[in-house]
Parts: C-alpha cells; structure tokens; sequence
C-alpha cells in the first residue's frame, strides 16, 4: 500500500462491494420516498458513502500535484507516478460528470452548489 491510500484498506475492497453498497443505499432512500432518487440525492449519497471511507482526498496530501499534469480532459487532470506505475486522477471542482443543462434559467452546476454549500 503506498503512503497516498487512506487509512482504511479501500483498496482492499472489492470495487464491486463500492457499487453494490452505493446501490443498496440509492435504493432505501427510494423506498422511504415512494419513488427513485434524483441526480443531486445520488450525489450526496455517493459524497457522504466516499466521505466515511476515507476516500475523498485534498490536494495537499499529494506532493506530486505540484508539478505540471501528464494530460488533462474536460473534467479531470491526471499526473502519471513511475515510481508505483499509478495514477493520480483530481476532478475540477464541482465539475464531475456533469453536463451543463438549463433548469429553469440556471445552469445545472448553479443547481449543485446550491444543495451542498
């Protein structure tokens, strides 16, 4: 394990184990609702999910970052650690899988912010 993993073994877990739990989670809020979640409730369940495990990171905890990005996309960077063969992938902030749509005159990302500040 290197020194960037978070204290809790995630990598020890399963991906699938991740997705089955965020699923079973999605699924009891669509049940005490009477109906299916929304994009903004998926989110916040896979932010507080993320959040217990130790799994969100802040730049500063990597050193690596402060170089120049190996490559970048429209949502991400990515540096590229020789010495481990890994990758670091940061998102943009508040900019992760989103595509900008108009809700009522207000872009989506204005919508998002808005429930999580």
């Amino acid at each position: 394990m290197s020194s960037n993993e978070p204290l809790r073994a995630a990598a020890a877990v399963p991906l699938q184990a991740h997705v089955d739990e965020l699923r079973r989670r999605r699924e009891a809020v669509a049940r005490l609702q009477g109906g299916s979640t929304h994009y903004l409730e998926e989110v916040r369940l896979f932010r507080d999910y993320a959040a217990e495990r130790d799994l969100i990171r802040s730049p500063g905890d990597f050193p690596e970052l402060s170089r120049e990005p190996d490559d970048e996309g429209n949502e991400h960077q990515v540096w590229f650690q020789a010495q481990s063969i890994t990758y670091l992938k940061v998102t943009w902030p508040d900019f992760f899988g989103l595509r900008v749509q108009a809700l009522d005159g207000a872009l989506l990302n204005d919508a998002i912010k808005a429930t999580t500040d």
